[in-house]
């Protein structure tokens, strides 16, 4: 089978290898924390699908473990945990340099913002004692806010040796940050339905849904005003799934708007794939993303979809499909779409993004990290 993203071979998975005795690479990722949110839930993919290949030793630095570090095969992978406040405390590149000098992997790759920092002073710091680690850094987005942090993360990551990005708009931002083309790659999220089916029989009422982190990137509050609205001329479930700076908000809209009883609003659900299967409508008004897991989740189960009309939506569903709204749309104008997508029983809309996501197996995506970390092992 080949993977899309690099057009390498994926092979056997290979057979356990206790931390320490493998001939081959050692790879360590760095990461925060195993909270909510897709880009923990990818990285615990990933590092899983890596942890059987003969050819790699796991390493894990990490501060928190949180709920998704439960799904982690923690008895293939050497875990280090990191004591220390926020991730921004200077006194945490001493201690992951400590580790670094300890664990002596041939790669770091870093996961999301604050670890992206750590390991590009760690590294430089070790390598001012003559133990030198390439860094590899990932991009999960493709647009931030303009404080201290990102400014600094910018600085620093002309230090990678590649930064691999989950989409082209993640790449497009490095390029306009300055970062020449030859390290950046754009390796695509592990489809983390593939192999479910559908199941629509634990339900007699159709759902409308949105799940995620509740935040000003999600544009939560206009769907908010959005399903408030539907829900006054629909029949359908209309649920709003997560947690986030934006609950409150969501919360008084809902309240204010006369969506009690009519919009659910509910935290988040750590296992959101049954719901998925029982053919709902999702919902996401996103105003940028990386690479939405949610999108390719219910892709994959056959389901439609209602999304901003964003350069990260178009490039898994496609320019022709049909239920697009602008970003930044009128609560009536999703409420029509909505309705629309609502009463179609064809699916035949969703052959382009289904064909895209099928060959995003764990071990396919995981095939084309592995070629990267080998290459910059050397």
């Amino acid at each position: 089978m080949k993977c899309i993203a690099c057009r390498t071979l994926v092979g056997a998975e290979g057979r356990f290898h206790p931390a320490g005795i493998v001939d081959g690479m050692r790879l360590c990722f760095a990461i925060s924390s195993f909270g909510q949110g897709g880009a923990q839930k990818q990285c615990v993919a990933l590092m899983n699908a890596l942890a059987i290949d003969p050819d790699i030793e796991v390493q894990l630095i990490y501060f928190q473990e949180g709920e998704n570090f439960a799904a982690l095969r923690q008895d293939r992978i050497r875990a280090v945990r990191l004591s220390g406040g926020s991730v921004y405390d200077l006194r945490n590149i001493f201690r992951m340099a400590k580790r670094l000098r300890e664990l002596r992997p041939d790669v770091i790759c870093s996961w999301l913002h604050g670890s992206d920092v750590l390991a590009a002073l760690s590294t430089l710091l070790l390598g001012a004692t003559g133990q030198h680690v390439p860094w590899v850094m990932t991009e999960r987005d493709s647009h931030y806010p303009p404080n201290w942090r990102y400014r600094l993360r910018r600085r620093l990551a002309r230090r990678a040796r590649r930064i691999l990005c989950n989409s082209e708009a993640g790449r497009r931002y490095w390029l306009a940050n300055g970062i020449e083309a030859a390290p950046l790659h754009v390796v695509p999220n592990i489809n983390l339905a593939a192999g479910l089916t559908a199941n629509s029989a634990g339900t007699s009422q159709r759902e409308v849904v949105f799940a995620g982190r509740l935040e000003p990137q999600k544009n939560v509050r206009q769907l908010a005003q959005a399903f408030v609205l539907a829900a006054q001329s629909s029949p359908a479930r209309f649920r709003i799934l997560g947690d986030g700076s934006e609950r409150e908000a969501v919360s008084e809209i809902v309240g204010q708007t006369g969506g009690v009883g009519r919009v659910e609003l509910e935290g988040h659900q750590p296992d959101i794939l049954p719901l998925y299967q029982r053919d709902p409508v999702y919902v996401t008004l996103s105003r940028h993303e990386g690479t939405p897991n949610a999108v390719i989740e219910n892709i994959s189960l056959g389901n439609l979809i209602v999304a901003s009309r964003i350069d990260e939506h178009v490039a898994l569903l496609g320019p022709e499909y049909p239920f697009y709204v602008a970003p930044d749309a009128a609560p009536s104008d999703v409420d029509r779409v909505i309705g629309m997508a609502l009463t179609v029983e064809d699916r035949s809309c969703l052959a382009y993004a289904q064909a895209k996501v099928a060959a995003l197996t764990a071990p396919a995506v995981a095939a084309c990290y592995k070629r990267h970390f080998m290459e910059v092992a050397g």
